[in-house]
């Protein structure tokens, strides 16, 4: 019983020893980044980790309509993606249903939201496309 209780202690700490936690710096090269899939992973990341830092730069390019054909974001948009981790992050319902569809008042809603928050400052500037 014993040793069973080691070796999960064990292969516990192995694999979190494995996880990497992901910088900002990387998480802002990674949204910036032309690949779908890695904007909707680090988009994903800021929302598991709730990290309110990050708003400025996931609102960046928001806009993006481009829709992921990886099996693990199939369907999702670019949009959609930066939009739900929004909606979990303010723990507001938007306007509108967030669809695949960019939607410029869906955006401005949580744009609007940050900024009273305080998760974005004033000088930052945020662009659309």
């Amino acid at each position: 019983m014993i040793y069973k209780n080691i070796i999960w202690t064990l292969t516990i700490l192995l694999f979190s020893s494995c996880y990497k936690k992901r910088d900002a710096s990387n998480l802002r090269e990674m949204l910036n980044s032309n690949d779908i899939e890695k904007i909707i992973e680090a988009s994903n990341y800021i929302g598991k980790n709730k990290d309110t830092n990050m708003v400025a730069d996931l609102l960046k390019n928001s806009l993006d309509p481009r829709i992921s054909h990886d099996i693990r974001y199939y369907g999702i948009s670019v949009f959609k993606a930066k939009m739900s981790v929004m909606k979990d992050l303010t723990l507001m319902n938007s306007p509108k249903q967030i669809s695949y569809k960019p939607d410029s008042l869906i955006f401005e809603f949580y744009y609007n939201v940050s900024k009273k928050r305080g998760w974005i400052k004033n000088n930052e500037c945020i662009s659309l496309n």
